[in-house]
């Protein structure tokens, strides 16, 4: 359709990058990231991220970096502290373990959908809220570590990953006081083992 004829209405908060679909994301990548009613932040690079800011903490956007291997998300980028990994921004990706800094406080929707590569998952400290289908049919993991602040996990976000075998959490207080949005949500449900470190 002709994007001249979209109106964006002033309760929207956020558009994300793949609202348009592939066809107009060609020369997305550089240019400024929508951000509902408050006009448009500027993306930024750094290495192998793009990242916005809000509140002088940063969310990460874009990685162009290798797609393979063990992924470290680091917890600054250019000064700013990393809080939110963004939707879709690992989706079908060949990591085989990622391990999410304490300074994480948000992972959106579908981030890690589908790496299917991926077998070892560590969860920072700082880490709030794992939001819809976060790690969804990643069909190879086998073990996930979780920090002692997490309070909510979103539906499905462990679907499809029926590997799973071990579920490390800090303590019994931390790991009952999530809130599961359904049976979908706890990883406990497709058969792995809770430890308590």
């Amino acid at each position: 359709g002709d994007t001249a004829a979209i109106i964006l209405l002033s309760a929207l908060v956020v558009i994300g990058a793949s609202a348009y679909g592939t066809a107009l994301l060609s020369d997305y990548y550089g240019s400024d990231y929508f951000y509902g009613s408050t006009g448009r932040v500027p993306e930024y690079r750094s290495g192998d991220y793009s990242y916005i800011l809000n509140n002088n903490e940063a969310t990460l956007t874009d990685y162009r970096g290798n797609r393979k291997g063990e992924l470290k998300i680091p917890s600054l980028i250019d000064g700013y502290k990393v809080t939110v990994i963004d939707s879709y921004l690992f989706t079908r990706c060949d990591f085989t373990s990622v391990i999410v800094p304490d300074s994480v406080e948000k992972i959106e929707y579908c981030a890690f959908n589908y790496c299917e590569s991926l077998e070892r998952v560590v969860l920072g400290n700082g880490l709030k809220i794992l939001d819809n289908s976060a790690f969804g049919y990643c069909c190879n993991l086998k073990r996930v570590t979780f920090g002692n602040s997490l309070k909510s996990i979103g539906s499905y976000a462990f679907h499809g990953c029926n590997s799973l075998e071990r579920v490390d959490v800090p303590d019994i207080l931390s790991w009952c006081s999530i809130d599961f949005y359904s049976y979908y949500s706890n990883p406990l449900w497709y058969g792995a083992k809770l430890y308590i470190n």
